[in-house]
């Protein structure tokens, strides 16, 4: 395998470059930044009432990649480490609001984006829409207020959270 890289690097003379590190190298210092902490591809926040979960998704269909968003709520947890798809809130990055301009193709390695621009659009989609979705919903009773107030996108939010929260069934 190393001599077809090295062949291929060669031909094309630039070296081969893991997409998902190119995604975790984008998104890594910036959470890290506000207090999250890796595991994997996995990044977690710990508050006193909820888990901040992030997660970056490879497509088992091709180069593409999917950023999940995730709020655990302890009080109705069983875990400490939750993985994304056991949090009581979930969504993915590009139903935040619309997205960010661009994330879908920053994520799509067949795309015409080069690694500058792809790592510019996931910085700034990091900073301007995934940070401040999950300060916004850093206790229980801010993410009841989030919730309650419906706006943009809400991803989904399971019956228990929805019955925990006190959160009529249309949320």
């Amino acid at each position: 395998m190393g001599v077809i890289r090295k062949t291929i690097e060669l031909l094309v003379r630039r070296p081969i470059v893991d997409p998902g590190k190119v995604v975790e190298r984008a998104v890594d210092p910036l959470l890290r930044g506000r207090g999250f902490r890796r595991s994997g591809r996995t990044w977690r926040r710990d508050h006193a009432e909820v888990i901040h979960v992030f997660h970056v998704q490879r497509s088992q269909f091709g180069p593409q990649f999917y950023l999940n968003c995730g709020i655990y709520l302890r009080a109705i947890g069983d875990t400490g480490a939750p993985p994304v798809h056991r949090c009581h809130v979930a969504i993915r990055v590009d139903g935040l609001a619309g997205g960010h301009p661009g994330i879908r193709d920053a994520l799509d390695f067949e795309s015409n984006f080069n690694q500058e621009q792809r790592e510019t659009v996931l910085r700034r989609t990091i900073e301007d829409v995934v940070v401040p979705w999950f300060d916004t919903r850093d206790t229980e009773a801010s993410l009841r207020a989030a919730l309650l107030a419906r706006q943009g996108d809400q991803g989904l939010v399971m019956a228990v959270a929805r019955e925990y929260l006190g959160i009529e069934r249309a949320v």
